[in-house]
Parts: structure tokens; sequence; C-alpha cells
């Protein structure tokens, strides 16, 4: 703006490769299941980031792994409904969870080249490793994220193994194909690694996952073929499986909606029949991020700035019948309000695609659910500290502070335009019209820095300059201004004057002035993503304000400043708040957390007291840690406290956040040491309770804990894992595992147990015993795990409630293809038990779990029937058998204990259980749920 209007210039960004790894419209060619998952990575929920926790949740599948299964349903993040935010499968914001198990690769937002840097994501585990390549060519792993998790990388098969805490191996061997283009080069290369396969350490298959893929070719690049994956079936075997259906539109390939659109998802039993399904609604919204009478900027990524992307509408919910439920989602098709200035039609004004007023477009706004109740949303931008100054000192040695030019309009949160008039003009009568200047308060001499717009002129054509072969047209110059030291034209206070220039006309020129919003400069900038401002629980239509919420992030300290801190590395770090206050309704007091970021550690501050590189603790306090949160009551007064204290331990060595040149360098750690200090207020008088907890650096298990009371007892636990109490068991990666358990109470032993894995074929417990806390070097056997199936189930075993007995067994019989129990006979060993009687009830149960909907009635009836000659065989008289009936994937349906005491289970078509139902018919429990229409 040194000549007094902006000049608008058109750039080529030369980045030739994001023809391939994202097309112009902010569309990735490849991987479209991965292009949610970095916003829960790099914002995850949290109050530290302002992301509240959005889910559906749909349903669940278990595995022969009791503590290993699958939970799926959509979860929303607003970061991912941003301007540039490619609608997912699922809709803008949300994305299908749980079953989205993959491993992405890391691009340059520079180049567009893929880096050596891979992101992981998958049952509930998450980080980020690098592939490297040693002076030999062989390829190595260095982990960025400290976990239990082992990860080994096949060259041949181009695949990966993941081996988690509990020894289960996950294999990612389902490949993508994307291709990087950089200059005149273009490169394919696996973008994405899709879980294939999931097996326990005693390599039973706990889950399969099967793909649909979408192949085709680049257009304008014939040649190389691109090829994503999207998840079809994921398989429990002899559990059942869920489904998903989609409708594949070819034409969004290059789009920002994800070409597949997520139809249905189903949980089917393993007969195949469907116990739960959902069906999801879209429409294609059109969000508009740019002023339509704006023609003098440069043109958006698609026309007019217009974008069109799949939003959820609403998702309908089946059982076993045809019945569904129903939920709704709107969204925000608004502007944010707020002085935030915005291009004109004759004015491009700088990082228009950042004006936060675009940022409420698209979010989330109502959950409508089937009950009649409602969610609001209310979202605003975040706000950050950033140093800014309006002084320009060419000696300063502090660079940290972003000096605003008052003769630029660059800063949304700083600046403002200021009107100063609107002036007529007609050359018919003059080419100058006069005007008058106020004195600029921000400027000692008074000066201002002006912008004009010419507002719908009137051409006229009888001037003497007009050609009828030339294009009308009419501009005005500011001729009053006087140069500065700086060389830049300013105005002076008092009458000031504008000259009409062109081929003559008529019209109204308006005529505003940059000026500094307050000075001195507040220190934040607003932008870089959403947070939750309030949420509101409604019951017809009216917010229940009992329940609303309200959130606020400035500091504690200084309620007029903002708490929030962001590492000015690259864009994919998060803003993180150290203060966030919570309030619940009206008048029942408020809760305060405070969080530990980057720059509250000393060895992040340089000398002149500001954050710098190289960062320590970097994955700790990426994203806030709690340190301290109060609790008040409505009158202010402190209910509670709990403060936390950390030793953090550095691990590893610094590395480059990005293989950009010049990144920053940071180094992990692990939380060594945590002290939590809870304490109760009655009036004046404080109790408290103090928690100690000391992790071990190498396994990252919890090695001991102490527990300092209210009454000033010490209570400790000490916990031995597989590291240091069983070779074999951490030699198969078994991490997670407990085997030894202590506690004291002021340095005098209590109880100490341990769990023995004796056996060498398998990797289950095979006992547990209990040393005597008078005499540690004796003890007794407890427990002993007799046999187990091999699925992992356990057959057999012993307790030992004498000493020197052989101990009291009991029997567990595994149906429905060896899922659920389904008779358990006690005081009975494996061998005291017909093998005919069991392998009736088994077959039974088989066929129960097997049977179609014509048929389930009558093979529940006959696995009854089974039962009961089961338990009245002469054989079991001296023993106590319980059975049990399924519904496989809903929940039990009768137990049938010996002696006649029976109880029945019913549900409804969604799976709730309805009612409990005793041996005479006799209803002893009954449930209720209700849907408003």
């Amino acid at each position: 703006m040194k000549n007094l209007k902006y000049i608008i210039l058109f750039a080529m960004n030369f980045c030739g490769s994001l023809l391939f790894s994202q097309g112009t419209d902010g569309s990735f060619f490849s991987a479209p299941s991965a292009a949610s998952i970095p916003s829960f990575i790099n914002a995850p929920v949290s109050l530290s980031t302002g992301i509240p926790d959005i889910n559906i949740p749909f349903f669940s599948l278990s595995t022969h792994n009791s503590s290993l299964g699958i939970n799926t349903g959509i979860s929303y993040h607003p970061n991912n409904a941003q301007k540039s935010s490619k609608a997912s499968d699922v809709g803008l914001g949300w994305s299908l969870y749980g079953v989205s198990c993959l491993i992405y690769r890391e691009v340059n937002a520079a180049n567009g080249i893929p880096t050596d840097g891979y992101y992981y994501a998958f049952m509930g585990h998450n980080g980020k490793f690098l592939l490297k390549t040693d002076s030999s060519g062989e390829k190595y792993i260095v982990m960025r994220t400290e976990t239990q998790i082992t990860i080994t990388y096949n060259p041949t098969a181009n695949s990966f193994t993941i081996i988690d805490e509990s020894g289960n191996s996950y294999s990612f061997d389902r490949q993508d194909i994307a291709y990087s283009k950089y200059l005149n080069n273009t490169t394919p290369y696996t973008s994405t690694y899709y879980l294939s396969s999931i097996k326990d350490v005693n390599q039973v298959t706990l889950m399969q996952f099967e793909y649909l893929e979408d192949i085709y070719n680049a257009p304008d690049f014939p040649s190389p073929q691109i090829k994503s994956l999207k998840l079809k079936k994921v398989i429990s075997p002899d559990f059942g499986s869920m489904e998903f259906t989609y409708i594949l539109n070819t034409s969004l390939r290059q789009k920002l909606s994800d070409p597949f659109q997520l139809k249905t998802a189903e949980l089917k039993n393993k007969a195949g029949k469907t116990i739960q399904k959902y069906s999801l609604q879209y429409s294609e919204n059109n969000f508009t991020f740019s002023d339509s009478n704006t023609s003098s900027c440069a043109p958006e990524d698609v026309p007019s700035g217009y974008y069109d992307k799949r939003v959820l509408n609403s998702i309908q919910r089946y059982g076993t019948s045809s019945a569904f439920e129903k939920t709704e989602f709107e969204y925000n098709n608004d502007f944010l309000a707020g002085n935030y200035w915005t291009s004109s039609s004759c004015h491009c004004l700088p990082s228009e695609s950042d004006n936060p007023k675009y940022l409420a477009l698209g979010l989330l706004k109502t959950i409508k659910y089937p009950t009649g109740g409602q969610v609001r949303y209310e979202f605003e931008p975040n706000q950050y500290i950033e140093k800014k100054t309006n002084t320009f000192d060419p000696f300063t040695l502090d660079f940290t502070p972003k000096y605003i030019f008052p003769y630029d309009i660059v800063d949304r949160d700083a600046q403002v335009l200021e009107e100063v008039g609107t002036y007529n003009f007609d050359t018919h009568h003059a080419t100058t019209v006069n005007f008058n200047l106020t004195a600029n308060p921000d400027d000692s001499d008074g000066a201002s820095y002006l912008m004009y717009c010419v507002n719908n002129p009137v051409y006229y054509t009888d001037s003497p300059t007009w050609d009828p072969g030339l294009t009308p047209f009419i501009d005005i110059e500011l001729t009053s201004g006087v140069a500065g030291n700086d060389g830049i034209t300013k105005y002076m206070p008092g009458t000031n004057t504008f000259k009409v220039l062109g081929t003559g006309g008529a019209g109204t020129v308006t005529i505003k002035r940059i000026r500094y919003k307050s000075l001195p400069i507040p220190n934040y900038t607003t932008g870089r993503g959403i947070r939750i401002k309030k949420i509101e629980f409604m019951e017809n239509n009216v917010p229940v304000s009992s329940e609303t919420r309200n959130y606020s992030y400035q500091q504690f300290a200084n309620t007029s400043i903002t708490s929030g801190f962001f590492l000015n590395s690259n864009d994919s770090e998060p803003v993180v708040y150290k203060n966030v206050k919570e309030t619940v309704g009206e008048n029942k007091g408020y809760v305060r957390y405070y969080f530990k970021t980057l720059e509250d550690t000393p060895e992040n501050i340089n000398a002149d007291g500001n954050v710098s590189s190289p960062y320590t603790h970097y994955n700790v306090l990426r994203n806030g840690l709690l340190t301290k949160k109060e609790i008040f009551d409505a009158t202010g007064n402190t209910v509670a406290k709990e403060e936390y204290a950390f030793e953090l331990y550095p691990v590893g060595t610094f590395y480059p956040l990005s293989e950009s040149v010049g990144s920053i360098q940071v180094k992990n750690s692990i939380i060594k040491k945590q002290t939590s200090t809870s304490t109760a207020f009655f009036g004046q008088d404080a109790i408290s309770t103090v928690t100690e907890s000391v992790r071990d650096a190498q396994d990252l298990n919890v090695a001991n804990k102490k527990t300092i009371t209210r009454e000033g007892e010490v209570l400790e636990e000490n916990y031995t894992y597989t590291k240091a109490g069983n070779t074999r068991l951490w030699g198969a990666k078994i991490k997670d595992r407990l085997i030894v358990a202590e506690s004291k109470k002021n340095g005098t032993t209590l109880a100490k147990t341990e769990t023995k894995y004796d056996d060498t074929t398998h990797f289950y417990p095979t006992s547990q015993i209990t040393y005597l806390p008078d005499n540690l070097s004796q003890f007794l056997t407890t427990t002993v795990y007799d046999i187990y199936d091999d699925k992992g189930n356990l057959v057999q075993y012993r307790s030992f409630p004498d000493s020197g007995s052989q101990g009291y067994p009991v029997t567990i019989i595994w149906g429905y293809n060896k899922t659920v129990p389904i008779a358990k006979i006690e005081g009975a060993r494996l061998s005291d038990i017909p093998a005919s009687l069991i392998t009736t009830i088994v077959n039974a149960s088989n066929e129960d779990a097997d049977a179609t909907a014509a048929t389930e009635a009558a093979k529940e009836a006959a696995l009854l029937n089974a039962f009961n000659t089961f338990i009245k065989d002469p054989a079991l008289s001296n023993f106590i058998v319980t059975a049990y009936t399924y519904d496989p994937l809903i929940g039990m349906t009768t137990t049938v204990v010996s002696g006649g005491i029976k109880e029945n289970y019913k549900y409804d078509s969604f799976g709730r259980l309805q009612k409990v139902v005793d041996a005479n018919g006799i209803t002893v429990k009954e449930y209720q749920y209700n849907n408003k229409n």
C-alpha cells in the first residue's frame, strides 16, 4: 500500500508436487481415509486445546482375547471442518473411529515430497516414527513417540508389523498407491498402509480387515495409476463382523469430498444376522469463503470461493426390526461476528483466507437425539499470545515482537479501517475535491495513512479526452500527501485534496485510514483453528440452564489477556491454553484448570526470557500437561483442589520437527514421577491426600505407588512386570503383564502376590501364589489354572482355600463357537464330566449361534433341553451347575442353575435389556426406553 492503493499481484506457487499429493482444490488424490486423522493427533480432544469430545457410538465387536475388542462410531473435530478441510466419507468434520487402522506417510509441505516420517493410528494407539536407511542400505525404525509398542518393517513385502504391549501383532500389509510430482519427476509411493489382521501372542487370529479398492488414472497424467482403499469389513472369527457399504462418486476424486460416501454400517453375528445397523443421510452444502462483491482479489481455489462439501444430516439406527431411531445434525452457515476487516470491491486485503470470520462456516451447531433432547455447540476462534509493537527499533536485540507498520493493513487483531468519509464528485463541475482530515491519535504528528474506493461511477463520454475506442475509467489521486522519513506518503490533519482522473464521470469516493485498535497493541493473535465456547443441553428447544457449560481461556491472573500458547514452528502445532475456566449451570460454581506448556519449563527459555529452540519434553508438554484443578462454589470459595507435580526424564536425542530447512529441534521425555495432592476444604480447615507414582523408564510401567492419607498413614504398592519378573514373556514383547504386586502400610508388608507362567507351550498364567507377610520367603498357592482351550479360554482352574489340599476345581464349558461360557460346574474337574455330555451342549450351542432367523427360536429351545439333560445327569449330581444361553452379540438370554433356579432376559429390537423374568414367568425387573417423535 505504499502508493496508497493496493496493487494486486498474482504469484505462482511453485509446488508442482501438489498435483498428486493434494489437488488444486485441496482434495487428496489418495488415502482419503487418513485425511481426518492428523487433527486428532495435532489437536487432541482436551480442555487444553479447547476441543470437545463429540461422538456418536455405533457398536462394538469382541474377540477371543477378552482384553482386545473394537468399537466404532463417528467422532467430530471442528478443525476438520475448516475451509481447506476435505469432507470425509461420513461428512464434513466427522470421521469413522475405531476401525480406521493405518500407517500414513508424512509429506514435506514445502515441496510435496514424501519424507521418512510416518504416523500410525490403530486401536487406541497413535504416534509417529521414522523409517531411516543406514549406510549399508538397510532400513531401521526410529521412534518419535515414547510407547511400549514395537514396530518392524519388511522391505521385501513393503509392509509394517506392530506388536503392542500385550504381545498382539498387527499386520499393515495393504498398501495404496500415490504419486509425488516435483519439477518434471513423477514418483509413485505408498502413502498409507492399512491393517489386514490381528493375532495374539499365541498366534490366534483375533481380527481380519477387508477393503474396497478404487483404482484410477490421475487427470492429465494417464500413465500412473492411483489406488485408494476403503474399509469394507472387519471380521472377528467365531463372533461376527462389522460391514460397511458405500456409494462411490468418481467425480469427487479431485473435489473437497471423499469420493466414497458411507451408506450403512452393520453389526452381524456369525450366522450373518444383522444385530444393529446405522444408515447415514447426507446433502451437499455450499459454503462461501469470500464476499461475492469482491472483484479485486485473486481467484479462490474454486470459482468465486464457493465450496461444495458433503455434510451429514442424520443417522438412522436399526436393530433387528424395521423400527429405527433418528439422530439429526445442524450446521452453522453464518460468519463469525466481530470486527474482522475483509476485502472489498476495490481492495484485496492480505490473508483474506485467514480471516477468522470464516472459521465458523460449516461447524456443527446442534445434535438432536431420538429422545428429543438436543445439544447445541458454540465455537469461537483460537487466540494465543504473540508479542506486537508499533515502535520500530532497528537496534533492538529482541526480535520476538512483531512490528505492525502503521501504513500497511496486515493484522486484524491490531488494526482497523476507520472511515474518514464518503465524498461526491462530478467532473462536469470539478476535477478536484477537498476533504477534512482530523488528527490521527496514533501518530505524534497526527498524520494518517489512507486508502480509498471509487463507488458506483457513472462514465461520461463528452470529455475532451474521450475516444470511442477507449474503455471508460475513473480513478482518483490523493494529491495532498507528504513523504515521511520512511518514504511513505502520509496525510496531515486539516484540508486535503483528491483529484479525479480518467475519462470523466460522477460518483462517490470512500476514504478510510489505517488505525491501531488500541495502543499499546494487544499481544495476541486470533485464528489457527477453533475452540469450544459454550455447550447447551436443551429440552423442547429451550436450554436447560443448570446444565449449560461455558468456557473461558483468559489468564486467571489477568482476564484481559489470553492464556493461549502457540509454538510458531509449523502449522500442525496446536494452540494450547494454560488456563481454562469451566462454568456449569447458573450459581453452581466453576472449575479452573491449569496446564503446563513448552514455555513453562526453564530448559526451553533463553537468556532474554523467551521460549526458544531446541525444546525438551516436547511430547509431554506439546498439548499441555494438567498441573492443577481448582473447584469453587457459587460464592467463589475453594471447595477442593488437585495439584500435580511431575519429574520429567528426557529420552533419546534432539531431532528436527520436520524436514524443512531450519526446522526446530526437539527432544522427548517420559513422566518418571508424578505426585498428586488432593485437598478438600471445610471452612477454614483443609485435609489433603498425597499420591506419588514412579514409572520405570525402560518398560514405561508404573513400578511404585505411594499414598499419604489424610491421617498420615503411608500406603505403598510395588509392581513388577515382565522385564524384571519373566524374561520369557518379555522376549515375546509382552510388557504389560503384572507379575508381582506387593502392598505395604507404614513400611510393613500387608500382602504380596505373584502370577506364574510356567507352561512354555503358551503365554497364559498357570498359577497364582501369595507370600506370607510375616515371612516373605514362604508362600501359598491360591489358584492354579490347569487347562485352556485352543482359543485361550480358561477351561479348568482350582482354588486353594486350605493349605495342603488338592484344590477346589471349577470347570467352564465354552460354547457358541468358543466365544462365551455356556456352563460352569463348581467342584468338578474336566475329567469328572463325561465327554459326551460336553459335546452335546457344545454342539447345541454352536447350532444356536449359527441359526438363521427362521430357526433361532427352535435352536435355543433345543439348547435349553440339552441343558436340562446336562444338569440332571447323575454324573453331575454332586456338583453345582450353572448354564447360560445367549443371543450372540446381544447378551445372555437364560441362566439355569441346578436346583431349578432360572432367569430369562428379554431384549428389545435394539438389543437393550427390557425385562428379567423368573422361572415362574414373573417379571422381576423391567426397563423402559422412551424416544420422542
